[in-house]
């Protein structure tokens, strides 16, 4: 389907009106001033030099001195599958018995005139 000149015309035409008035409309951005507290409470932080070390170990080994391979081991255990009960499938299983019906010979014997 080829499109015409006109209609390339009025769809960028289009398209152009719209991002227009989206412009027009969109608020205009509010300008922030930087919080000075902030700026100076982070100028006068102290510089660390163990971050490698507060990085890798974990807070409760650094501060309560917790082995963690012993936690570990004493508050975990291996969880074991439950094996499921054996059930006998439907075809071994006896079925209950049904009515056993008389013979059909009175329904087929011959009507006496």
């Amino acid at each position: 389907m080829s499109t015409t000149l006109s209609y390339r015309f009025g769809h960028a035409l289009g398209t152009l009106s719209r991002e227009f008035l989206r412009a027009l409309n969109k608020p205009h951005p509010v300008e922030t001033k930087p919080n000075l507290v902030l700026a100076e409470a982070s100028a006068f932080a102290p510089l660390r030099k163990d971050w490698d070390t507060l990085c890798q170990v974990p807070a409760i080994v650094r501060n309560k001195g917790v082995d963690l391979n012993h936690w570990f081991d004493t508050h975990t255990t291996a969880l074991v599958p439950k094996k499921r009960k054996r059930t006998p499938s439907a075809s071994k299983k006896m079925k209950s018995p049904s009515p056993r019906l008389g013979s059909l010979d009175q329904l087929i014997a011959p009507v006496a005139l």
